[in-house]
C-alpha cells in the first residue's frame, strides 16, 4: 500500500507546522523579555466576585498589590492578559505578580502556566504537523495517493 496524501498537502502541513513553531518561539521570547524587564511583587487575593451574566458559575479573583507606595487592584479573569488564579484560591492567598515598567495597573500573575502553557501547546501542535508532513512528503509524487492513481 502506498503512502497517502498529495505532496502539496504534506508540504502545507510542514509549512503550517513551521509557522506555529515560529509563533510559539516568538511569543515565548517576548514573554521572557517582559519578565526580565518587569518588577516582581507579592499580591493578596482580596475578593472572589461572581462571574458575569454570561458565565454565572465562574468566579474571578481580584488581587491587591502595592507598587511605589500606591495600592492597585486588578481583576484576574481568562482573556484579560493578567492570568487567572488557581481554582482553589481563597481570600488572603498570596500570588507573585509581574508589573510592567511604567504600567503598574497591568500586573500579571507570574505562574508558569499563565505565562507559557498555551505557547507550549502551540509548539507541540506545530511540531506534530511538521513531523506528519515530513513523513508523508514525496516531492516527485503526483495524484491523490492511496492507490487511486495507479
Amino acid at each position: 500500500m502506498k503512502r497517502g496524501g498529495a505532496w502539496w498537502a504534506s508540504l502545507g502541513m510542514m509549512l503550517g507546522g513551521a509557522v506555529l513553531i515560529l509563533l510559539a518561539l516568538w511569543f515565548s521570547w517576548t514573554e521572557m523579555r517582559f519578565a526580565a524587564a518587569a518588577e516582581r511583587t507579592e499580591s493578596v487575593v482580596v475578593a472572589l466576585p461572581a462571574g458575569s451574566e454570561d458565565d454565572p458559575g465562574r468566579t474571578y479573583g481580584r488581587i491587591a498589590y502595592e507598587h511605589q507606595g500606591r495600592r492597585h487592584e486588578r481583576e484576574m479573569w481568562p482573556g484579560s492578559g493578567s492570568g487567572t488564579l488557581p481554582e482553589d484560591s481563597i481570600l488572603g492567598d498570596r500570588q507573585t505578580v509581574l508589573i510592567p515598567p511604567g504600567r503598574p495597573g497591568e500586573a500579571r500573575i507570574a505562574s508558569w502556566g499563565n505565562r507559557y502553557a498555551l505557547k507550549v501547546i502551540v509548539l507541540m501542535f506545530g511540531a506534530i504537523l511538521l513531523l506528519i508532513g515530513a513523513v508523508l512528503y514525496e516531492p516527485g509524487r503526483r495524484g491523490l495517493g492511496v492507490g487511486l492513481d495507479d
